[in-house]
């Protein structure tokens, strides 16, 4: 238990004089694509039962069910013009345990960015298109150890993107690529569980000579502690900490701690269960970097009145800090929202359906509820 512990910290503390990540687009990457860590607050690297199949830590399907199905679907609708109408994603996977202790996961997921009107240069309307993001994954988790395991996974990624360009739709613009993901999970105690993560090694995408993505390489460690029952009722809480290691990024000058502290992605959550059929989840989210969670802090104004295309006050007045600036610094900005995620949760023999809901991350408005439903064969 004490190595583990010193473990973290010195982990921690790497991380900490790591390079400076960048800002980076919403990419397959960067998905959580399962309901129950969403409702954990994007929290699930030290997750016992892989609920997105590998997805965030590929060691966790060491300790998979014999078989595990699932499908999850988000609806996320925006409510600002700068946004396609209609974007949703999907997300479908299966698991299988080989053996004790060796694990295998197929995971698929469709991005669907909403449909554009498609016009060229003179102006003439060609129709409409739809962006979209597919990655398929493929994952394995092996227990090397009584208290350890490792696992990988590969993802093949293809982008179909476009972009406002002086009031018109550039593209669409196709990209192919690749990536790989490591992790592992170390069981400290028996109520007590580690994780740490490797994710988005790959080459960047290339739409075309001049448009490029650089893949979020990320190092994470999270974990999940999970208490002993007392009658009917089960609690878990786990939290994630996660930096960017892109390559190209350098470290910055003149930054004092707030500013590293809000280099990291961080958040909380808890989960209470009851007889192991209704579970109720509730995570604060904290990623200031890429514009998500954390305090928002600032002023709404209308949009203005060219809709479309144009991009309205609002998105300017607005900005995300952590909680720790929030609390310490004064005259930060009016307080609008925080990054709160909630979920619910039922599951009886075997079947599940869970909710995970974070809207409150982002800076707009969005319907953003993420259903999910499983089927476990121990």
């Amino acid at each position: 238990m004490k190595k583990a512990i010193v473990l973290a910290l010195l982990l921690s503390a790497v991380l900490s004089h790591a390079y400076w990540p960048r800002s980076f687009k919403a990419l397959p990457p960067r998905v959580i694509p399962d309901a129950w860590s969403i409702g954990l607050g994007h929290n699930g690297l030290a997750l016992t039962d892989p609920a997105g199949i590998g997805y965030l830590n590929p060691a966790s399907l060491a300790q998979s069910q014999k078989l595990r199905v699932t499908w999850a679907h988000a609806f996320n609708v925006p409510d600002e013009p700068r946004y396609y109408w209609g974007t949703a994603s999907d997300f479908i996977g299966a698991s299988y345990l080989l053996k004790p202790g060796l694990g295998i996961g197929f995971s698929l997921y469709y991005f669907n960015l909403g449909e554009y009107e498609i016009v060229n240069e003179r102006g003439e309307y060609l129709g409409r298109g739809r962006a979209l993001d597919l990655a398929p994954t493929v994952a394995i988790g092996y227990q090397a150890l009584p208290k350890l395991s490792v696992g990988g996974s590969a993802t093949f990624i293809y982008s179909n993107q476009v972009y406002y360009d002086w009031c018109m739709i550039r593209g669409p613009y196709d990209a192919f690529g690749f990536k790989v993901d490591g992790g592992l999970q170390y069981r400290a105690a028996d109520w007590l569980n580690l994780g740490f993560a490797l994710q988005s090694l790959g080459p960047n995408l290339q739409y075309s000579d001049s448009l490029t993505d650089t893949l979020p390489l990320t190092f994470g460690f999270g974990w999940e502690i999970k208490p002993a029952a007392i009658g009917p009722f089960e609690i878990l809480l786990v939290s994630d900490i996660a930096r960017d290691l892109t390559a190209d990024s350098l470290p910055k000058t003149g930054h004092g701690f707030l500013d590293c502290w809000e280099e990291f992605s961080k958040g909380i959550g808890l989960e209470l269960s009851f007889a192991r059929i209704v579970k109720v989840r509730l995570g604060y989210s904290e990623d200031i970097l890429n514009e998500q969670g954390g305090i928002i802090v600032g002023e709404r104004y209308p949009l203005n009145e060219q809709g479309g295309i144009m991009v309205g006050e609002e998105q300017y007045s607005l900005r995300h800090i952590s909680l720790l600036r929030f609390l310490t610094e004064k005259d930060v900005g009016k307080f609008q929202s925080w990054g709160l995620c909630w979920g619910v949760g039922l599951e009886f023999k075997g079947f599940a359906l869970d909710f995970g809901v974070d809207e409150n991350i982002y800076d707009y408005s969005s319907e953003n509820l993420r259903l999910q439903f499983s089927c476990k064969l121990r």
